[in-house]
């Protein structure tokens, strides 16, 4: 049976509150671009961070759900990286190239009227960035050695988030996602620097490609399953009615 120490309980502490203060900060920021975008950009502002959302969950392949299977108990004692880490972080990298890519031909394949190309592109870069993120956080949380990074993400990015939104006049989509690519952009940089630090600390397990392909392809399935049907009233939304309704 696992100690209930103070470690634990603070560890137990910080994670509720670090994802309470998350939540509660993208409603803020919502609430926020509400009131200082025009409706037309907020509806668009709305459209794009669930398409973020949606990619952030296609990158990181359902982030720990994924290192679950592989992770075991005694890895979590001695605070150890799961074994297949190196192939979940290739697999994972694979999946955000290859999304930026398709960022980057957006302009040549979409021809949607009235709406800024650079908003779409710097949202999905913001949700591969995200989600890059997300299978980053996954590996080190795993070794206990994540904290300070929750603590950027889930704390300062927001609230910087909400300090530019309040200081810029004729706030756009795209300037937001402009500001957060730049902001979480920086935050996977440390990260990735981190984990390229603690490299050799990660396990050498040959786990088979052929594999791993088809038990990602069906968590990232089950993420948009169940990422969709959350938020099924703005797609709806989005499919019925102008831009202007669909945040609101």
């Amino acid at each position: 049976m696992r100690t209930l120490s103070l470690e634990n309980i603070i560890s137990y502490l910080f994670a509720v509150i670090s994802a309470a203060f998350s939540r509660l900060s993208l409603l803020l920021i919502m609430i926020i671009n509400g009131k200082v975008m025009p409706k037309d950009e907020f509806g668009l502002f709305s459209i794009l961070l669930l398409a973020a959302y949606f990619i952030s969950g296609i990158v990181s392949g359902g982030g720990e759900l994924w290192l679950n299977a592989f992770t075991k108990h005694e890895d979590i004692i001695h605070h150890r990286f799961p074994a297949v880490s190196r192939q979940y972080i290739r697999i994972s990298f694979g999946l955000a190239f290859f999304i930026f890519f398709i960022t980057l031909a957006a302009p040549f394949v979409l021809t949607i009227q009235k709406v800024d190309i650079k908003a779409i592109q710097f949202a999905m870069i913001y949700g591969v960035i995200a989600g890059m993120n997300e299978s980053i956080f996954a590996v080190l949380r795993s070794s206990n050695k994540v904290k300070s990074f929750f603590a950027i993400r889930d704390f300062l990015c927001p609230i910087l988030l909400v300090i530019v939104s309040l200081s810029i006049s004729e706030f756009t989509a795209f300037k937001f996602f402009m500001i957060a690519t730049l902001v979480f952009g920086g935050l996977c940089a440390t990260a990735c620097y981190f984990l390229y630090a603690q490299r050799h600390k990660l396990p050498q397990t040959k786990a088979p490609f052929q594999e791993l392909i088809p038990y990602t392809l069906n968590l990232i399935f089950n993420t948009l399953i169940f990422r969709i049907f959350t938020n099924i009233d703005i797609i709806v939304l989005a499919f019925f009615l102008p831009l202007s309704f669909v945040g609101y």
